[in-house]
């Protein structure tokens, strides 16, 4: 599932205690944000068809909050099962929010 989506962009927060994870991607004309504790369930929103705005705005908030960039190679040695994860989590949110 996860390689069926488009624009995917991740960012990682390790300051302090926090181990955090932010992102955004596409999924047809949809437009979702996700976030959560590193190896834990994360949580999703669809900011809907024209959402692309508000992600770009929430982008930056996070990169001023100490999250930074981070591509998917640096997700899977962070936490080897996030996609499993990832799927299990966003097929429920598509499901159980539609």
């Amino acid at each position: 599932m996860i390689n069926d989506l488009q624009d995917i962009k991740v960012w990682h927060c390790n300051k302090d205690t926090s181990n955090k994870v932010w992102g955004h991607f596409k999924n047809g004309n949809q437009h979702w944000v996700f976030w959560g504790a590193v190896g834990a369930n994360w949580t999703f929103k669809n900011h809907g068809p024209t959402g692309s705005f508000d992600i770009a705005r929430l982008a930056n908030q996070k990169e001023r909050k100490d999250y930074f960039s981070v591509d998917l190679a640096y997700l899977n040695n962070l936490d080897p099962l996030w996609q499993e994860r990832f799927n299990e989590r966003f097929v429920y949110f598509c499901l159980a929010f539609s």
